[in-house]
C-alpha cells in the first residue's frame, strides 16, 4: 500500500521545486554571453565606477566620462501670469472610483513661479451653496487628491514668485455622479 503523502510534504516539495527551478534561472542567465559579440559590463564593489571589459582583448576600457550641468535657477523680472487649467476639462464627469482626481495646468512659458495656490471647492448635493474643501500649495504643475462622494467640485489656481502673485485662474467644474 503507498504511503500517505500529508500536505505539508507536498507545500515543502512544491517549495524546494520553486527554489530549484530559481536557481537554474539564475545560472542560466548569469552564464548566458552577450549575442552580439561585443563589450561585457560588469560592476566590480572595490573598483567603482563602472568597469567594461573587452572580451576578446580583454582589455579595460574606462566608461565615457560624463558632465552634468547644473540646472540654473531663473529669476523672476514681473509677477507671474495667470495659469492655463488644462485638466479635466470643464464640466467633465467622472464615474471611477476610488475618485482619486488629478488637476493640471501649465505656465507661460517665459514665466518664473516658486509655487502654485490651489483652490477646491465641493457642492455638496444636500446644499445650494459651494464649500471650501482644499487648499494646496505645491512647486509642481498638478496635484492628485481624492474625492469625496458623488458630488460636483470646482478649482482653480494662481502662481506666486518673489515679485507678486498671478491673478487666479477662472473656476473649472468636474462633476462625480457615482
Amino acid at each position: 500500500m503507498p504511503r500517505k503523502v500529508s500536505a505539508l510534504e507536498k507545500t515543502t516539495k512544491r517549495h524546494l521545486w520553486i527554489v530549484v527551478l530559481f536557481a537554474c534561472l539564475l545560472l542560466l542567465s548569469c552564464a548566458a554571453e552577450d549575442p552580439s559579440g561585443g563589450p561585457v559590463v560588469t560592476e566590480d564593489s572595490t573598483d567603482l565606477p563602472l568597469i567594461v571589459e573587452d572580451e576578446e582583448e580583454n582589455d579595460k576600457l574606462e566608461p565615457e566620462e560624463t558632465v552634468i550641468e547644473e540646472e540654473q535657477t531663473a529669476t523672476a523680472t514681473a509677477p507671474p501670469s495667470t495659469p492655463t487649467l488644462l485638466l479635466p476639462e470643464d464640466e467633465e464627469v467622472f464615474i471611477h472610483f476610488p475618485r482619486t482626481t488629478t488637476l493640471e495646468w501649465t505656465l507661460q512659458e517665459d514665466d518664473v513661479v516658486d509655487r502654485y495656490n490651489i483652490e477646491v471647492q465641493v457642492h455638496y448635493s444636500n446644499s445650494d451653496e459651494w464649500s471650501d474643501r482644499n487648499s494646496y500649495t505645491t512647486e509642481q504643475t498638478e496635484v492628485t487628491f481624492r474625492w469625496v462622494g458623488a458630488n460636483r467640485g470646482r478649482w482653480r489656481v494662481n502662481a506666486e514668485n518673489d515679485l507678486g502673485v498671478s491673478d487666479w485662474s477662472t473656476w473649472r467644474n468636474f462633476n462625480y455622479i457615482r
